[in-house]
Protein backbone atom coordinates (compact mmCIF):
# COMPACT_ATOMS: atom_id res chain seq x y z
CA UNK A 1 0.00 0.00 0.00
CA UNK A 2 2.80 2.31 0.31
CA UNK A 3 3.48 2.94 -3.02
CA UNK A 4 -0.22 4.12 -3.57
CA UNK A 5 -1.65 7.60 -4.31
CA UNK A 6 -4.60 8.39 -2.40
CA UNK A 7 -6.35 11.36 -3.66
CA UNK A 8 -8.00 13.23 -1.17
CA UNK A 9 -11.42 15.70 -2.08
CA UNK A 10 -12.27 18.35 0.02
CA UNK A 11 -15.30 20.23 -0.50
CA UNK A 12 -14.53 22.98 2.10
CA UNK A 13 -10.79 23.84 0.48
CA UNK A 14 -9.67 26.16 3.44
CA UNK A 15 -9.01 23.05 5.14
CA UNK A 16 -6.73 21.37 2.59
CA UNK A 17 -3.26 22.75 4.09
CA UNK A 18 -4.20 21.74 7.64
CA UNK A 19 -4.86 18.26 6.27
CA UNK A 20 -2.39 18.17 4.42
CA UNK A 21 0.64 18.93 7.17
CA UNK A 22 -1.57 16.50 9.69
CA UNK A 23 -1.45 13.52 6.95
CA UNK A 24 2.38 14.78 5.80
CA UNK A 25 3.65 14.16 9.49
CA UNK A 26 1.46 10.93 10.95
CA UNK A 27 1.91 9.22 7.58
CA UNK A 28 4.70 10.57 5.75
CA UNK A 29 5.57 6.92 3.82
CA UNK A 30 2.58 7.74 1.97
CA UNK A 31 1.63 9.98 -1.56
CA UNK A 32 -2.10 12.08 -0.77
CA UNK A 33 -2.74 14.27 -4.26
CA UNK A 34 -5.46 16.47 -3.12
CA UNK A 35 -4.94 18.39 -6.64
CA UNK A 36 -5.94 15.68 -9.01
CA UNK A 37 -8.70 15.00 -11.28
CA UNK A 38 -8.05 11.75 -11.99
CA UNK A 39 -11.28 9.57 -12.28
CA UNK A 40 -9.21 6.06 -13.10
CA UNK A 41 -8.56 3.25 -11.12
CA UNK A 42 -7.64 5.52 -8.24
CA UNK A 43 -8.06 5.10 -4.32
CA UNK A 44 -10.00 8.28 -3.91
CA UNK A 45 -11.29 9.29 -0.30
CA UNK A 46 -14.10 12.46 -0.48
CA UNK A 47 -14.51 14.25 3.13
CA UNK A 48 -16.95 16.93 3.89
CA UNK A 49 -18.98 18.44 6.71
CA UNK A 50 -22.33 18.71 6.02
CA UNK A 51 -24.39 21.68 6.36
CA UNK A 52 -24.75 22.51 10.12
CA UNK A 53 -26.22 26.13 11.75
CA UNK A 54 -24.29 26.84 15.15
CA UNK A 55 -27.06 29.19 15.96
CA UNK A 56 -30.30 26.97 16.16
CA UNK A 57 -28.01 24.40 17.00
CA UNK A 58 -27.29 22.12 14.37
CA UNK A 59 -24.71 18.95 15.48
CA UNK A 60 -21.90 18.60 13.09
CA UNK A 61 -21.64 15.82 11.14
CA UNK A 62 -18.52 14.29 8.99
CA UNK A 63 -18.97 12.47 6.13
CA UNK A 64 -16.21 10.10 4.26
CA UNK A 65 -16.95 8.36 0.83
CA UNK A 66 -14.22 5.80 -0.13
CA UNK A 67 -13.96 5.15 -3.85
CA UNK A 68 -11.94 2.44 -4.88
CA UNK A 69 -12.92 0.52 -8.63
CA UNK A 70 -16.76 0.18 -8.24
CA UNK A 71 -16.35 0.17 -4.52
CA UNK A 72 -18.31 2.62 -3.03
CA UNK A 73 -18.13 3.02 0.96
CA UNK A 74 -20.12 5.84 3.17
CA UNK A 75 -19.68 7.11 6.32
CA UNK A 76 -20.99 9.43 8.88
CA UNK A 77 -20.48 10.58 12.15
CA UNK A 78 -22.67 12.77 13.98
CA UNK A 79 -20.90 14.86 16.77
CA UNK A 80 -23.36 16.73 19.99
CA UNK A 81 -20.70 17.18 22.40
CA UNK A 82 -19.80 21.17 20.39
CA UNK A 83 -24.03 21.81 21.47
CA UNK A 84 -22.55 21.79 25.08
CA UNK A 85 -23.81 25.47 25.98
CA UNK A 86 -19.94 26.45 27.07
CA UNK A 87 -19.46 26.23 23.96
CA UNK A 88 -19.13 29.32 21.58
CA UNK A 89 -19.42 30.00 17.92
CA UNK A 90 -15.59 30.23 17.55
CA UNK A 91 -15.60 26.56 19.06
CA UNK A 92 -17.92 25.01 17.01
CA UNK A 93 -16.04 26.34 13.17
CA UNK A 94 -13.03 25.45 14.70
CA UNK A 95 -14.17 22.16 15.73
CA UNK A 96 -15.34 21.21 12.36
CA UNK A 97 -11.75 21.01 10.57
CA UNK A 98 -11.22 18.89 14.16
CA UNK A 99 -13.43 16.46 13.51
CA UNK A 100 -12.80 16.11 9.44
CA UNK A 101 -8.86 15.50 10.50
CA UNK A 102 -9.76 12.63 13.15
CA UNK A 103 -12.23 11.26 10.57
CA UNK A 104 -9.90 11.26 7.84
CA UNK A 105 -6.75 10.08 9.96
CA UNK A 106 -8.76 7.36 11.98
CA UNK A 107 -9.84 6.06 8.88
CA UNK A 108 -6.76 5.69 7.32
CA UNK A 109 -4.63 4.03 9.93
CA UNK A 110 -7.32 1.46 10.15
CA UNK A 111 -7.63 1.01 6.49
CA UNK A 112 -4.25 0.72 5.83
CA UNK A 113 -3.05 -0.95 8.91
CA UNK A 114 -1.34 1.64 10.50
CA UNK A 115 -0.79 2.33 14.17
CA UNK A 116 -2.24 5.41 15.51
CA UNK A 117 -0.52 8.49 16.84
CA UNK A 118 -0.07 8.53 20.65
CA UNK A 119 -1.36 12.57 20.25
CA UNK A 120 -4.13 11.29 17.54
CA UNK A 121 -4.80 14.11 15.53
CA UNK A 122 -2.69 16.93 17.36
CA UNK A 123 0.28 18.27 16.02
CA UNK A 124 0.64 21.29 17.91
CA UNK A 125 3.58 22.33 19.68
CA UNK A 126 1.61 23.27 22.99
CA UNK A 127 -1.34 21.03 23.56
CA UNK A 128 -1.45 21.46 27.18
CA UNK A 129 -2.72 24.84 26.27
CA UNK A 130 -5.98 23.40 25.24
CA UNK A 131 -6.44 22.24 28.15
CA UNK A 132 -6.11 25.04 29.99
CA UNK A 133 -8.57 26.81 27.55
CA UNK A 134 -11.14 23.68 28.02
CA UNK A 135 -10.93 24.54 31.72
CA UNK A 136 -11.24 28.30 31.21
CA UNK A 137 -14.66 27.67 29.69
CA UNK A 138 -15.89 25.52 32.28
CA UNK A 139 -14.87 21.94 31.87
CA UNK A 140 -13.61 19.39 34.58
CA UNK A 141 -10.90 16.90 33.75
CA UNK A 142 -13.21 13.79 33.48
CA UNK A 143 -14.79 16.09 30.99
CA UNK A 144 -11.67 16.82 29.03
CA UNK A 145 -10.52 13.78 28.93
CA UNK A 146 -13.64 12.65 27.45
CA UNK A 147 -12.99 15.18 24.66
CA UNK A 148 -9.56 14.32 24.06
CA UNK A 149 -10.70 10.67 23.40
CA UNK A 150 -13.05 11.12 21.02
CA UNK A 151 -12.32 14.09 19.73
CA UNK A 152 -8.63 14.12 19.01
CA UNK A 153 -7.86 10.35 19.48
CA UNK A 154 -5.45 11.02 21.93
CA UNK A 155 -4.47 7.92 23.77
CA UNK A 156 -5.14 7.57 27.68
CA UNK A 157 -1.64 7.71 28.42
CA UNK A 158 -0.32 11.09 26.88
CA UNK A 159 -4.17 12.24 28.49
CA UNK A 160 -3.48 11.37 32.00
CA UNK A 161 -0.09 12.88 30.97
CA UNK A 162 -1.62 16.05 29.87
CA UNK A 163 -4.24 16.13 33.64
CA UNK A 164 -1.11 15.77 35.45
CA UNK A 165 0.88 18.36 34.27
CA UNK A 166 -1.58 20.89 34.08
CA UNK A 167 -2.85 20.03 37.41
CA UNK A 168 0.30 21.31 38.30
CA UNK A 169 0.77 24.42 36.70
CA UNK A 170 -2.44 25.72 37.65
CA UNK A 171 -0.80 25.82 41.22
CA UNK A 172 1.93 27.98 39.80
CA UNK A 173 0.43 30.23 36.52
CA UNK A 174 -1.33 33.53 37.38
CA UNK A 175 -5.20 34.47 37.16
CA UNK A 176 -6.06 36.69 34.49
CA UNK A 177 -6.31 39.91 37.20
CA UNK A 178 -2.55 38.71 38.14
CA UNK A 179 -0.64 38.67 34.73
CA UNK A 180 -1.39 41.56 33.96
CA UNK A 181 0.77 43.61 36.08
CA UNK A 182 3.40 40.10 36.12
CA UNK A 183 6.29 39.70 33.54
CA UNK A 184 9.40 37.34 32.83
CA UNK A 185 12.68 38.61 31.37
CA UNK A 186 14.33 36.04 29.00
CA UNK A 187 17.60 37.12 28.11
CA UNK A 188 19.64 34.91 25.18
CA UNK A 189 23.19 34.81 25.30
CA UNK A 190 23.94 33.71 21.67
CA UNK A 191 27.62 31.80 22.04
CA UNK A 192 28.48 28.33 22.48
CA UNK A 193 31.99 26.71 22.89
CA UNK A 194 31.04 25.04 19.40
CA UNK A 195 28.04 23.72 17.76
CA UNK A 196 26.31 20.67 18.67
CA UNK A 197 25.33 18.56 15.62
CA UNK A 198 21.86 18.48 16.81
CA UNK A 199 21.05 22.30 17.57
CA UNK A 200 18.89 24.76 15.92
CA UNK A 201 19.17 27.62 18.19
CA UNK A 202 20.74 30.97 18.01
CA UNK A 203 24.77 29.77 18.79
CA UNK A 204 27.35 31.14 17.10
CA UNK A 205 30.50 29.65 18.08
CA UNK A 206 33.16 31.81 20.20
CA UNK A 207 36.03 30.17 17.17
CA UNK A 208 34.39 32.19 14.74
CA UNK A 209 32.47 34.80 15.90
CA UNK A 210 34.21 35.60 19.42
CA UNK A 211 34.83 39.18 18.00
CA UNK A 212 31.24 39.89 18.54
CA UNK A 213 31.02 38.60 22.71
CA UNK A 214 32.18 42.40 23.93
CA UNK A 215 29.95 44.57 21.76
CA UNK A 216 27.22 42.02 22.00
CA UNK A 217 27.31 42.30 25.79
CA UNK A 218 27.57 46.25 25.51
CA UNK A 219 24.15 46.11 23.37
CA UNK A 220 22.85 43.93 25.88
CA UNK A 221 23.37 46.07 28.59
CA UNK A 222 21.52 49.17 26.99
CA UNK A 223 18.57 46.80 26.20
CA UNK A 224 18.47 46.02 30.28
CA UNK A 225 18.61 49.15 31.06
CA UNK A 226 16.22 50.69 29.12
CA UNK A 227 13.27 47.75 29.71
CA UNK A 228 14.45 47.84 33.36
CA UNK A 229 13.30 51.84 33.19
CA UNK A 230 9.88 50.57 31.62
CA UNK A 231 9.45 47.75 34.27
CA UNK A 232 9.94 50.36 37.21
CA UNK A 233 7.88 53.31 35.43
CA UNK A 234 4.89 51.16 35.56
CA UNK A 235 5.18 49.22 38.34
CA UNK A 236 5.26 45.26 37.12
CA UNK A 237 6.43 42.67 39.06
CA UNK A 238 9.22 40.27 37.96
CA UNK A 239 8.40 36.94 38.62
CA UNK A 240 11.32 34.95 37.05
CA UNK A 241 14.72 35.79 35.27
CA UNK A 242 16.00 32.79 32.58
CA UNK A 243 19.23 33.42 31.40
CA UNK A 244 19.27 30.95 27.62
CA UNK A 245 21.04 31.12 24.50
CA UNK A 246 23.42 29.50 23.16
CA UNK A 247 25.60 28.82 26.61
CA UNK A 248 25.35 31.62 28.62
CA UNK A 249 28.51 29.94 30.46
CA UNK A 250 30.48 29.94 27.31
CA UNK A 251 31.39 33.63 28.73
CA UNK A 252 34.26 34.12 31.10
CA UNK A 253 33.79 34.75 34.87
CA UNK A 254 34.51 38.51 34.46
CA UNK A 255 31.93 38.95 31.51
CA UNK A 256 29.29 36.80 33.80
CA UNK A 257 29.99 38.94 36.91
CA UNK A 258 29.65 42.17 34.73
CA UNK A 259 26.52 41.15 33.45
CA UNK A 260 24.91 40.02 36.43
CA UNK A 261 25.76 42.94 38.28
CA UNK A 262 23.93 45.24 35.26
CA UNK A 263 20.28 42.90 36.17
CA UNK A 264 20.99 43.91 39.59
CA UNK A 265 20.89 47.44 38.79
CA UNK A 266 18.10 46.98 36.33
CA UNK A 267 15.92 44.63 37.61
CA UNK A 268 14.70 44.06 41.79
CA UNK A 269 16.46 40.50 41.71
CA UNK A 270 15.97 39.90 45.07
CA UNK A 271 12.05 39.98 44.76
CA UNK A 272 12.30 37.08 41.95
CA UNK A 273 10.18 33.96 42.52
CA UNK A 274 12.93 32.22 40.16
CA UNK A 275 16.16 33.09 38.74
CA UNK A 276 17.60 30.63 36.55
CA UNK A 277 20.59 30.56 34.66
CA UNK A 278 21.03 27.61 31.41
CA UNK A 279 24.51 26.42 32.40
CA UNK A 280 24.25 23.95 30.01
CA UNK A 281 27.64 22.39 28.44
CA UNK A 282 29.82 21.51 31.62
CA UNK A 283 32.38 22.54 29.81
CA UNK A 284 32.01 25.94 30.03
CA UNK A 285 31.52 25.37 33.78
CA UNK A 286 34.14 26.23 36.66
CA UNK A 287 33.87 27.27 40.05
CA UNK A 288 34.29 30.81 39.24
CA UNK A 289 31.72 31.04 37.35
CA UNK A 290 29.44 29.00 39.35
CA UNK A 291 30.57 30.99 42.70
CA UNK A 292 29.58 34.16 40.50
CA UNK A 293 25.67 32.44 39.99
CA UNK A 294 25.57 31.83 43.95
CA UNK A 295 26.68 35.25 44.89
CA UNK A 296 24.01 37.08 42.54
CA UNK A 297 21.12 34.85 43.83
CA UNK A 298 21.15 32.80 41.19
CA UNK A 299 19.01 29.82 42.55
CA UNK A 300 18.29 27.39 39.73
CA UNK A 301 20.60 26.50 37.29
CA UNK A 302 21.03 23.53 34.59
CA UNK A 303 23.49 21.62 33.40
CA UNK A 304 23.39 19.66 30.23
CA UNK A 305 24.62 16.47 29.86
CA UNK A 306 22.09 14.99 27.23
CA UNK A 307 23.86 11.52 27.72
CA UNK A 308 26.14 9.99 30.25
CA UNK A 309 27.41 8.34 26.94
CA UNK A 310 31.25 8.98 25.93
CA UNK A 311 30.88 7.74 22.37
CA UNK A 312 27.73 9.48 21.77
CA UNK A 313 29.22 12.96 23.30
CA UNK A 314 31.70 12.56 20.73
CA UNK A 315 29.30 11.90 18.10
CA UNK A 316 26.92 15.11 18.82
CA UNK A 317 29.88 17.71 19.04
CA UNK A 318 29.50 17.49 22.65
CA UNK A 319 33.74 18.43 24.00
CA UNK A 320 33.08 17.19 27.60
CA UNK A 321 33.39 14.10 29.43
CA UNK A 322 30.58 12.37 31.74
CA UNK A 323 33.46 12.54 34.24
CA UNK A 324 33.21 16.32 34.12
CA UNK A 325 29.25 16.67 34.42
CA UNK A 326 30.04 14.88 37.60
CA UNK A 327 32.35 17.08 38.68
CA UNK A 328 30.33 20.19 37.65
CA UNK A 329 27.36 18.62 39.65
CA UNK A 330 29.50 17.82 43.04
CA UNK A 331 31.16 21.66 42.26
CA UNK A 332 27.07 23.07 42.28
CA UNK A 333 26.16 21.49 44.86
CA UNK A 334 29.14 22.13 46.99
CA UNK A 335 28.39 26.04 46.45
CA UNK A 336 24.60 25.42 47.78
CA UNK A 337 22.72 25.65 44.60
CA UNK A 338 19.57 23.72 45.83
CA UNK A 339 17.85 23.62 42.64
CA UNK A 340 19.68 21.88 39.89
CA UNK A 341 18.66 20.80 36.40
CA UNK A 342 19.63 17.67 34.45
CA UNK A 343 18.54 17.75 30.26
CA UNK A 344 18.44 14.46 28.52
CA UNK A 345 17.41 13.93 25.05
CA UNK A 346 16.21 10.43 23.66
CA UNK A 347 16.78 9.27 20.38
CA UNK A 348 19.95 10.08 19.95
CA UNK A 349 21.78 8.62 16.81
CA UNK A 350 23.67 5.20 17.72
CA UNK A 351 22.07 4.82 20.93
CA UNK A 352 19.96 1.62 22.67
CA UNK A 353 17.79 0.99 25.41
CA UNK A 354 21.15 -0.38 27.14
CA UNK A 355 22.78 3.22 27.28
CA UNK A 356 19.85 4.80 28.31
CA UNK A 357 19.43 2.75 31.03
CA UNK A 358 22.82 3.49 32.09
CA UNK A 359 22.68 7.32 31.57
CA UNK A 360 19.67 7.06 33.81
CA UNK A 361 21.37 5.26 36.36
CA UNK A 362 24.44 7.85 36.16
CA UNK A 363 22.25 10.58 36.08
CA UNK A 364 20.22 9.70 39.13
CA UNK A 365 23.41 9.06 41.18
CA UNK A 366 23.83 12.61 41.00
CA UNK A 367 20.37 13.64 42.82
CA UNK A 368 19.05 15.99 39.99
CA UNK A 369 16.46 18.46 41.62
CA UNK A 370 14.83 18.12 37.96
CA UNK A 371 14.85 16.35 34.38
CA UNK A 372 14.00 17.53 31.40
CA UNK A 373 13.84 14.72 29.06
CA UNK A 374 14.08 15.84 25.51
CA UNK A 375 12.88 13.48 22.23
CA UNK A 376 15.35 14.66 19.14
CA UNK A 377 13.61 16.35 17.49
CA UNK A 378 15.25 16.56 13.80
CA UNK A 379 15.34 20.71 12.63
CA UNK A 380 16.03 22.03 9.51
CA UNK A 381 18.80 24.61 11.38
CA UNK A 382 20.97 21.82 12.31
CA UNK A 383 23.81 20.32 10.83
CA UNK A 384 21.93 17.30 10.75
CA UNK A 385 19.11 17.95 8.74
CA UNK A 386 20.56 17.41 5.56
CA UNK A 387 21.95 13.56 6.22
CA UNK A 388 19.39 12.92 8.75
CA UNK A 389 18.37 9.36 6.35
CA UNK A 390 21.67 8.14 7.07
CA UNK A 391 22.24 8.48 10.91
CA UNK A 392 20.96 5.43 12.37
CA UNK A 393 18.69 6.82 14.60
CA UNK A 394 16.46 4.13 16.88
CA UNK A 395 12.94 2.82 15.59
CA UNK A 396 9.86 4.85 16.99
CA UNK A 397 8.93 1.61 18.96
CA UNK A 398 12.43 1.99 20.61
CA UNK A 399 12.27 5.42 21.16
CA UNK A 400 8.57 4.54 22.66
CA UNK A 401 10.42 2.22 24.56
CA UNK A 402 13.15 3.98 25.76
CA UNK A 403 10.66 6.73 26.88
CA UNK A 404 8.61 4.34 29.17
CA UNK A 405 11.31 3.43 31.06
CA UNK A 406 12.71 7.17 31.48
CA UNK A 407 9.34 8.46 32.61
CA UNK A 408 8.97 5.35 34.92
CA UNK A 409 12.27 5.18 36.54
CA UNK A 410 11.82 8.93 37.14
CA UNK A 411 9.02 9.15 39.03
CA UNK A 412 9.83 6.06 41.45
CA UNK A 413 12.74 8.83 42.23
CA UNK A 414 9.97 11.67 42.79
CA UNK A 415 10.51 13.62 39.99
CA UNK A 416 7.35 13.82 38.74
CA UNK A 417 5.91 15.52 35.10
CA UNK A 418 5.35 19.39 35.35
CA UNK A 419 5.46 20.67 31.56
CA UNK A 420 5.69 19.46 28.74
CA UNK A 421 5.26 20.59 25.27
CA UNK A 422 6.29 18.80 21.59
CA UNK A 423 7.97 19.78 18.30
CA UNK A 424 7.84 19.51 14.71
CA UNK A 425 9.70 16.25 12.97
CA UNK A 426 9.98 14.78 16.48
CA UNK A 427 10.90 10.72 16.62
CA UNK A 428 7.97 8.23 17.36
CA UNK A 429 5.25 11.77 17.26
CA UNK A 430 6.40 11.96 21.42
CA UNK A 431 7.33 14.55 23.52
CA UNK A 432 9.40 16.67 25.98
CA UNK A 433 8.06 16.59 29.26
CA UNK A 434 10.15 18.26 32.61
CA UNK A 435 10.10 16.22 35.98
CA UNK A 436 10.93 18.02 38.96
CA UNK A 437 10.75 17.06 42.67
CA UNK A 438 7.75 18.79 44.23
CA UNK A 439 8.63 22.37 44.65
CA UNK A 440 11.45 21.90 42.70
CA UNK A 441 9.91 23.24 39.31
CA UNK A 442 10.90 25.93 37.01
CA UNK A 443 8.18 28.45 36.98
CA UNK A 444 9.97 30.23 33.89
CA UNK A 445 9.34 26.68 32.09
CA UNK A 446 5.44 26.79 32.92
CA UNK A 447 5.00 30.19 31.27
CA UNK A 448 7.11 29.98 28.53
CA UNK A 449 5.31 27.20 27.21
CA UNK A 450 1.53 27.81 28.03
CA UNK A 451 2.25 31.49 27.31
CA UNK A 452 -0.05 32.92 30.05
CA UNK A 453 2.27 36.01 31.23
CA UNK A 454 4.13 38.59 29.29
CA UNK A 455 7.61 37.41 28.93
CA UNK A 456 10.07 40.01 27.56
CA UNK A 457 13.14 39.03 25.87
CA UNK A 458 16.48 40.73 25.52
CA UNK A 459 19.28 39.30 23.67
CA UNK A 460 20.38 37.53 21.00
CA UNK A 461 16.90 35.85 18.86
CA UNK A 462 14.71 36.40 21.74
CA UNK A 463 11.58 36.58 21.11
CA UNK A 464 9.12 39.14 23.07
CA UNK A 465 5.52 37.82 23.76
CA UNK A 466 3.00 40.38 25.01
CA UNK A 467 0.27 38.61 27.08
CA UNK A 468 -3.61 39.86 26.55
CA UNK A 469 -5.04 38.43 29.43
CA UNK A 470 -8.63 38.89 28.65
CA UNK A 471 -8.21 36.12 25.78
CA UNK A 472 -4.91 35.00 26.33
CA UNK A 473 -3.78 36.63 22.98
CA UNK A 474 -0.35 37.49 21.90
CA UNK A 475 1.48 40.13 20.24
CA UNK A 476 5.02 39.06 19.32
CA UNK A 477 8.84 40.92 18.99
CA UNK A 478 12.03 39.30 17.79
CA UNK A 479 15.32 40.49 18.10
CA UNK A 480 18.11 39.54 15.30
CA UNK A 481 19.27 36.20 15.39
CA UNK A 482 22.90 37.37 14.17
CA UNK A 483 25.13 39.22 16.84
CA UNK A 484 26.23 41.46 14.13
CA UNK A 485 22.37 42.67 13.29
CA UNK A 486 21.72 42.98 17.29
CA UNK A 487 24.78 45.12 17.55
CA UNK A 488 23.39 47.22 14.67
CA UNK A 489 20.74 48.53 15.33
CA UNK A 490 20.29 47.53 18.98
CA UNK A 491 19.04 51.24 19.53
CA UNK A 492 15.84 50.68 17.25
CA UNK A 493 15.73 47.40 18.22
CA UNK A 494 14.66 48.83 21.82
CA UNK A 495 12.80 51.73 20.31
CA UNK A 496 10.52 49.40 18.69
CA UNK A 497 10.30 47.03 21.43
CA UNK A 498 9.12 49.83 24.30
CA UNK A 499 6.70 51.22 21.76
CA UNK A 500 5.29 47.91 21.54
CA UNK A 501 5.14 47.08 25.19
CA UNK A 502 3.58 50.69 26.03
CA UNK A 503 0.89 50.45 23.17
CA UNK A 504 -0.07 47.10 24.75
Amino acid sequence: MKDTVIIIRLEEESYQLSLQRLLEILLPNYVFDFDSEDTGERLILELRLLPADFAIKDPLVTELVLIEGCTRYVEQYYHYEILDERYGEFDYLRRGKDLLKKHLYTFLVEYLSEEISPWGILTGIRPTKLVHYLRDTGFGFLEIKEIFRTVYAVSPEKIDLLERVVKVEERYLPTREEADKRVSIYLGIPFCPSRCSYCSFPAFSLQKHGSFVQPFLEALYYEIRAVGEFIEKNAYQIDSIYIGGGTPTSLSSQQLEILLEVIAESFPVGKLIEYNVEAGRPDTINLDKLKVLFHHGVNRISINPQTMQQKTLNAIGRHHTSLEIQQVFAYAKEMGFTNINADLIIGLPGENFFDVQSTMREILSLKPDSVTVHTLSLKKASSWWETARELPFPEDSQVTRMLEYVSGILQENHLLPYYMYRQKYILGNQENVGYALTGKESLYNMIMIEERETVIGLGGGSVTKIVNSADWSLVRHSNPKYPGDYIKDIERIVADKLSLLTSH
